[in-house]
């Protein structure tokens, strides 16, 4: 059973965090998604971190829409299995929507990139 992490513990909030991952970590790009990612010491949690540009979707339900869906796929179907403890950023580059399912795989294969 997976064990159940809180979205305030699971979030990448912090500026000096998210300032280090965005100087020192690697980037993978699968589109419709960018990918951050910097291996961390194995006491914190994976903390991640959702980003759909204001430029490709204007209104702010599509954007949370695609934030949500995001955030779904990763924590209930695809979280990391490993040991392994990475703060993680995902920006939606993609200009339009795609369909749950499509999206569960274009992530799954940038994912998969990593390990």
């Amino acid at each position: 059973m997976i064990k159940k992490i809180s979205n305030k513990k699971a979030s990448l909030k912090s500026k000096k965090e998210v300032s280090l991952l965005f100087k020192n970590g690697k980037l993978i790009n699968h589109y419709p998604y960018l990918i951050y990612y910097l291996r961390v010491s194995s006491e914190e949690n994976t903390k991640l971190l959702i980003s759909v540009p204001k430029k490709n979707f204007n209104k702010a339900v599509d954007r949370n829409k695609i934030r949500r869906q995001i955030r779904e796929i990763y924590f209930n179907i695809l979280r990391f299995s490993n040991n392994k403890s990475y703060y993680l950023a995902i920006v939606y580059i993609g200009k339009t929507k795609y369909d749950f399912i499509s999206l569960i795989d274009r992530l799954k294969l940038a994912l998969d990139k990593i390990k």
